[in-house]
């Protein structure tokens, strides 16, 4: 079953600072778009999936929690290290909340930016999420909204 997971990057310490790396081989997919959000403190970003698209949402500064879903199992991530990264592949409900003052969201993806990807209804995600793995159509209770 699909689902979120940590990554752990590859980073280097050293007495003046510290170099965390994005290359080939680094991350799970190609990397073909990446983009920062930021928001306020309180305020909640994404609230959509995708058909086609993984990213990878890595915390370069303050601290973001991702709720995310596939449809039966519900996570919660809470993101502070550059270090670390989550991994969210295709057909995963997810939700950011800024945490932090000057919280900064680095994603990186494997698609170009293409509207007709995105799921913004998550009745319509739960529905599409119960015929791709065979789930009945009730659901499972899960909310993540």
């Amino acid at each position: 079953m699909i689902d979120v997971y940590l990554l752990q990057l590859r980073s280097f310490t050293e007495e003046n600072g510290k170099v965390t790396v994005f290359e080939e081989g680094a991350i799970p997919f190609p990397a073909v778009r990446a983009f920062l959000v930021e928001a306020n403190v309180g305020e909640t970003r994404g609230d959509h999936a995708h058909r086609r698209c993984q990213q990878l949402l890595v915390a370069v500064s303050g601290g973001v929690t991702v709720m995310s879903t596939n449809g039966q199992t519900e996570r919660v991530h809470h993101l502070t290290n550059s270090g670390t990264g989550l991994v969210v592949p295709a057909m995963i409900w997810a939700t950011q909340r800024y945490t932090q003052p000057d919280s900064q969201l680095l994603v990186i993806c494997d698609q170009n930016f293409d509207e007709i990807d995105y799921i913004r209804d998550f009745e319509e995600f739960m529905s599409l999420a119960a015929k791709i793995h065979g789930w009945g159509a009730s659901g499972s209770g899960v909310s993540c909204k």
